[in-house]
Formats: structure tokens, C-alpha cells, sequence
């Protein structure tokens, strides 16, 4: 996917990455799927590749608000861990051009290499020569990005999958992947309250929010409301509807107000804004995959 802005805000929603709004930047984004063998492990993989545009090398920027997962990012020759990023972030990229690798993590790995639980480490970040790989980190790091180099996101996917069993193992544990499923009911099918969790899952929401608390430190109604405003960001730039009342309404709003409040807080633009804002419908991106089924559009309506 390839998008730019040459003055001013230019948003754009990318599926499996996010929502971006740059400011004299060039950026090109692309998403892989992890092989079925460790799709318990990785949601799948991305990269973000930008160009400073000449003239704006003191003035770009790139405001994002990540899709809400755990990431193992390669930056260079660095190589770090983190938890769930709850804010958006405004940054200042370098100039000239550069890149960084992620692979984003299922629900309960991240405090298998970091240890502790996973509030301990959301809105945080460490290198991973200070996760549980420890000294192994280095060779890590040096395999990934010399991979990444060669053969670009294709590259960085599988010597990640190939690093994957000399990490700590995953103690089983049934709740992880309930968790695991029903992060992926709120991101693919569309679930807007914690009462569809109950009904779908056939669970207390007490369990509920004691396993999300446990794997993910966030609670359900967070990830709701997270996932409410970036299936909106999708639906305004892919399938935009005639009248904005029609999405919140699809987004499980009572009413047009309350959206476009949650909308505001989480991305600091209101739905009018960012919709004016658009690089536009028709970007397609490269989508090369792993396994057989590429990453859709979280949550789109039919």
C-alpha cells in the first residue's frame, strides 16, 4: 500500500497495521500471514517503509494508532518488545528514508518473553537481549535483520518463524486461546458489547474480564471500543457509508455523537475530519501471504 502527504494531515486506515496520518512523508506498508504452525503464536506480519519528502526533513511527522497487539519490532539493527500501545503516538522520522519489521503477537506471548504479566508492559518497550531470550537475542537480531535485508517483509517473516523455537516455551494454558478467539470474534465478526462475549462464548463477564485482565491487561470493553473506532476508520476509507449516522449505527452506537466522541479521543479527528482527510478509496497495496488466506479488512461490513 502506498500512500503520501505533501501538506497537512493525510490519514489512511491499513488493515492488519492500523490507522496513519503523515504529514511530508511517502509511506509504504505491506502484511504477511505467519504459516499455520505458528499462527498460535503470531497474528501475522508487517512493515512500514517511509521517505521524508524534500524540504519537509524538520517538519514530518506520522501520527498512528495501532491495531491493539503485542509487537516484536526490528528497527534497524535493533530489536525490541512491547505491549499493546493504548494511545496513539505522534512521531518525527528520520530523514531520508528507513524502515521498520513487526511481528505482531498473539494474546499471552508477550509476558512469555518478558516475563511478569502483560499490564506489566503495555505502553512500554524493551530491547529483547533484556526479555527471557536473553544473550540468544543478539544472534536473533542479527539473523532477522540480515533476512530483512536480503528479502525484505518475506525475509523477516520466516527467519522469525525460524528464531521462534529457540524462544521460551508456551505454557499451555486453555485460556490463552479463549482469549485468543475472542479477540479474533471482536476484530473479524464485528462484536461491539461484552454481552455478545457472553452470549457467543457462553461465559460469565467476571471470567471474562479476569482472562483479558490475566493475558492481555487491557479489559474487554476496551478492545471493543478500540477495535469500534478502527472498523469505523476502515468502513470511512473502504466502504464509506451516505450518511454517517448509518456507521454508527453499524458500529453498535446508539447514536452519531457518541461515535464521533470516541472517534476524536482516540485519533484526535473527528469521523468528518479524517474522511476529508482520506488519500482515497483505491489504494490495494501488496498483500503477499505465508499461508494460504491473506489478512483482511478487520471487521468490514459486507
Amino acid at each position: 500500500m502506498h500512500l503520501s502527504a505533501s501538506g497537512g494531515v493525510r490519514w489512511t486506515a491499513v488493515p492488519g497495521i492500523g490507522v496513519i496520518g503523515t504529514s511530508g512523508i511517502t509511506i509504504t506498508t505491506e502484511h504477511l500471514t505467519p504459516s499455520g504452525e505458528f499462527a498460535d503464536v503470531v497474528a501475522r506480519f508487517w512493515s512500514l517503509r517511509w521517505t521524508v519528502h524534500p524540504g519537509f526533513e524538520r517538519h514530518a511527522s506520522a501520527v498512528s494508532l495501532l491495531d491493539p497487539d503485542p509487537l516484536v519490532v526490528l528497527n534497524g539493527k535493533s530489536l525490541t518488545c512491547q505491549g499493546i500501545t493504548r494511545h496513539r503516538r505522534t512521531s518525527s522520522p528520520r530523514p531520508g528514508t528507513g524502515v521498520i519489521y513487526a511481528a505482531a503477537l498473539r494474546p499471552g506471548v508477550v509476558a512469555r518473553l518478558l516475563g511478569g504479566t502483560a499490564a506489566d508492559h503495555n505502553d512500554r518497550c524493551l530491547p529483547l537481549s533484556e526479555t527471557a531470550w536473553g544473550l540468544s537475542a543478539h544472534r536473533v537480531g542479527a539473523d532477522l535483520h540480515a533476512a530483512a535485508a536480503r528479502d525484505g517483509l518475506a525475509g523477516f517473516a520466516v527467519a522469525f518463524e525460524q528464531c521462534l523455537p529457540t524462544a521460551p516455551p508456551l505454557p499451555a494454558d486453555p485460556e490463552v486461546a479463549r482469549v485468543g478467539a475472542m479477540v479474533d470474534a471482536i476484530r473479524d465478526e464485528g462484536l461491539t458489547r461484552v454481552v455478545e462475549l457472553v452470549d457467543h462464548f457462553h461465559l460469565s463477564a467476571r471470567t471474562i474480564q479476569r482472562a483479558f485482565n490475566r493475558h492481555m491487561g487491557v479489559s474487554p470493553k476496551w478492545l471493543l471500543r478500540r477495535y469500534r473506532v478502527l472498523r469505523g476508520a476502515y468502513r470511512l476509507q473502504y466502504d464509506p457509508p451516505r450518511r454517517s449516522s448509518e456507521l454508527a449505527s453499524a458500529l453498535g452506537y446508539f447514536d452519531d455523537s457518541h461515535f464521533a466522541r470516541d472517534f476524536a479521543d482516540l485519533l484526535g479527528s473527528t469521523p468528518a475530519v479524517f474522511a476529508q482527510r482520506l488519500q482515497g478509496s483505491d489504494l490495494t497495496g501488496r498483500q503477499p501471504v505465508l499461508a494460504p488466506t491473506p489478512v483482511g479488512v478487520p471487521g468490514a461490513a459486507a
